[in-house]
């Protein structure tokens, strides 16, 4: 429902509404939610919800590549296998366009020319994907 809202143009990225990450720890809205286009890495590697749009995968499928960035790369390369049965993402073109949210945090490469948006602990379940012909469907 985050995603679907944040893609929808809500509101919900600036609002001071509190969300929780799990039992424990809450975030305010305005502090959790980062668009791909808007990722800067965080001094202290603190964790944000990314979310956006995939424009491709590479070749290999070991790096989603968001829309609206060109220095912005996903890693995927420890999760591929898991995102096919739970997201149905079986060929490459099943990701182009799809909505991501992602829970992760961003950091430069050694060369600082590309931030890497990295899935916290590698944990499939804080990550959704809405491939694009779902993106309808409610």
């Amino acid at each position: 429902k985050f995603l679907h809202s944040l893609m929808r143009g809500s509101e919900l990225a600036s609002s001071d509404l509190w969300v929780y990450t799990d039992e424990k720890y809450r975030w305010r809205a305005k502090n959790l939610f980062v668009n791909f286009a808007d990722a800067v890495p965080t001094d202290n590697g603190s964790p944000r919800m990314y979310w956006g749009t995939i424009s491709h995968t590479d070749k290999a499928r070991l790096w989603l590549n968001p829309a609206d960035t060109k220095d912005v790369g996903i890693p995927i390369d420890k999760i591929v296998s898991s995102l096919e049965p739970r997201f149905g993402l079986r060929q490459r073109r099943d990701f182009e366009g799809a909505g991501i949210i992602l829970f992760g945090k961003c950091f430069w490469n050694k060369t600082k020319t590309r931030k890497i948006i990295q899935l916290w602990n590698n944990d499939i379940s804080r990550m959704y994907i809405s491939k694009a012909d779902e993106e309808e469907v409610e």
